[in-house]
C-alpha cells in the first residue's frame, strides 16, 4: 500500500559532510508535507499542566511548542503515510543502537533488514519549535544522528518548513532534495520514488 508524503521544500546553500558508508543506496525524493491538518493526540492534565497522550510512547508528555511539532509529524507519518506504529521510535536514545552517546533522536522510522534479520534505522527526523530557525547547526545535529545511525534519509522541521536529505553514496554526503517527486511507503519498511516532475541533477 502506497501513500504520498507532502513536505515543504526549502533550499540550502551549505553542505554538511559526513562519514562515508559501506553500502549503496537508491536516491529517493519527495514533494510537499502539510502538517496544518495533522490531528493531535488527546490532551490530559498532570500536575496542573496539559499533556499529550503520546501514541508511540503510550505516556503523558508535557505540551511544549516543540512537542506539538513532534506530535504533528507523528500523526502525519501514522495517518497519512500509514507507517505502522511498531516501526516508529520517539525520543529514542542513540545508545539503543550501540552508539556511545546520551543523545536522543526525536523520531526514527525503522525498517526490517531481511538479509541480517535485524531492525535498522531508515529515517531520522529532527523536530524544532516553530520559532526555531532551521540553521546549519540544526542541520549538523540532524545529519550527525543520521550518520551515526546509518540512516538512508533525514529530515529537520519546525512545523512550517522542512529540509529533507538523502544519502548519496557517490558524494559520501547527505544531499538536499530539490525536486518535485513523491515519497511512497510500501508497507514493508521501504520507501520508493515516484517522480511527478522533472528531476534536477
Amino acid at each position: 500500500l502506497y501513500a504520498v508524503i507532502p513536505v515543504t521544500i526549502c533550499f540550502s546553500s551549505y553542505s554538511i559532510q559526513v562519514n562515508p558508508r559501506c553500502y549503496k543506496m537508491e536516491v529517493i525524493t519527495y514533494c510537499l508535507m502539510d502538517l496544518s491538518k495533522s490531528k493531535l493526540p488527546p490532551i490530559y492534565k498532570r500536575n496542573g499542566r496539559e499533556c499529550y497522550l503520546d501514541p508511540i510512547r503510550q505516556k503523558l508528555i508535557y505540551i511544549t511548542p516543540e512537542e506539538t511539532v513532534r506530535q504533528k509529524v507523528i500523526s502525519y507519518i501514522v495517518n497519512e503515510l500509514k507507517v505502522p506504529i511498531e516501526m516508529i521510535r520517539v525520543e529514542d536514545r542513540l545508545s539503543h543502537y550501540g552508539i556511545r552517546s546520551k543523545e536522543r533522536a526525536d523520531i526514527i522510522i525503522v525498517k526490517y533488514n531481511a538479509d541480517t534479520k535485524e531492525i535498522n534505522p531508515l529515517v531520522v527526523i529532527e523536530c524544532k519549535a516553530p520559532d526555531v530557525y532551521l540553521s546549519e547547526g540544526v542541520g549538523r545535529q540532524m545529519t550527525g544522528y543520521a550518520d551515526a545511525l546509518n540512516c538512508d534519509y533525514c529530515m529537520m522541521t519546525n512545523g512550517t518548513e522542512a529540509f529533507c536529505y538523502y544519502y548519496a553514496e557517490d558524494k559520501k554526503d547527505y544531499v538536499l532534495i530539490e525536486n518535485h517527486s513523491g515519497l511512497h511507503f510500501n508497507g514493508q519498511g521501504r520507501f520508493r520514488r515516484m517522480s511527478v516532475g522533472k528531476t534536477s541533477a
